[in-house]
């Protein structure tokens, strides 16, 4: 976990990330993001929304293993929805984000 923060604070202080529902359905739309993330806890109407903004692009949605308590308490702002607009950034996030997933599923 603490991999995954640190990489999302880089994120953040370098500006590519793009926080909330609508925010990430705009940059998306405009094909100005390479990675959305999506929290444990969001919403199903939410999740939907950005499936389907996202399957009219090549951007990656994947589950993301954080709540939007910690994403607040990274970014100072509430949101269940991350969008990462640089490539290098986005896919170390990814590869970061699948370790994770593959240990909860090992455990």
């Amino acid at each position: 976990m603490n991999k995954l923060f640190s990489m999302l604070g880089i994120c953040r202080k370098a500006g590519k990330l793009v926080l909330g529902t609508d925010a990430v359905a705009e940059a998306a739309q405009k094909q100005a993001l390479h990675l959305i993330l999506l929290t444990q806890d969001l919403s199903r109407r939410s999740r939907e929304k950005l499936t389907t903004v996202a399957s009219n692009t090549s951007i990656i949605v994947i589950q993301a293993p954080l709540t939007m308590d910690e994403v607040a308490a990274l970014t100072g702002k509430a949101a269940g929805i991350i969008g990462i607009s640089d490539k290098g950034l986005a896919d170390a996030v990814k590869d970061i984000a699948a370790r994770m997933n593959e240990e909860d599923t090992i455990c």
